[in-house]
């Protein structure tokens, strides 16, 4: 094999200068094609299967310029439970009821309480209520994923570093936002653009919006990945 042929191969695809250097990697715009210890092929999963759910990811990435970072985030959702614990995340543009029993007496009046063996068949053409603490059952639910740096605050450090999102085709999202199936996967990568050690701190949210694919307007739907 020649050495040199080689290199100029990979700077006509990929860039950077003509060092072979893994270390200077980051410095010439190589850091995605680097081969570190974490790439997006190998990236650890952590699994997400209630929503509304907030993750927080504090660390640091960088001092040598072959070094990424990846997290694959795999949605296997099932439950609503966060949901009906913090009634501020509307489904829908509707909120969630919030039910608990107390049949205590309160200013003279007992609280009501749901008896659902009561109320099995329709009456006057009114049927019974169907009460569920599950996700509503839509033919292909959508769930938000809402990506934010939010920085150490030292723009000398800020500026080398890039956070992104990609989608299950592991190619990056244009922004730090959009919509996926709640049994998809995504991923959160971390690339250092300096040669030093960089500290991050990131939010992500999943799962502030639930909706129906087919209730989406044109603009939601180019965010899905």
């Amino acid at each position: 094999m020649n050495v040199t042929t080689e290199i100029n191969n990979k700077i006509q695809s990929m860039g950077g200068s003509g060092s072979s250097n893994p270390t200077y990697l980051s410095s010439n715009k190589s850091l995605l094609f680097a081969g570190g210890a974490n790439s997006i092929n190998t990236a650890p999963s952590q699994r997400v299967t209630a929503i509304p759910l907030q993750l927080n990811f504090s660390d640091s990435v960088g001092l040598f310029g072959s070094e990424n970072k990846f997290v694959k985030i795999d949605l296997q959702i099932q439950s609503s439970s966060t949901v009906f614990a913090n009634i501020e995340f509307p489904e829908n543009t509707y909120f969630p009821v919030w039910t608990f029993a107390d049949e205590a007496l309160v200013n003279d009046y007992y609280t009501a309480v749901f008896d659902y063996l009561q109320d099995p068949v329709t009456v006057n053409t009114y049927a019974p209520a169907i009460v569920t603490g599950g996700l509503s059952d839509y033919s292909r639910p959508m769930v938000s994923i809402d990506l934010n740096n939010l920085k150490t605050g030292n723009k000398f450090i800020d500026a080398w570093l890039e956070v992104t999102l990609y989608g299950k085709d592991k190619q990056p999202v244009d922004g730090d936002f959009l919509y996926t199936d709640i049994d998809s996967y995504f991923y959160i990568g971390f690339h250092a653009r300096n040669t030093r050690r960089l500290p991050y701190n990131v939010d992500l949210k999943v799962g502030i919006e639930y909706l129906e694919y087919n209730l989406m307007t044109e603009a939601q739907r180019r965010l899905v990945r």
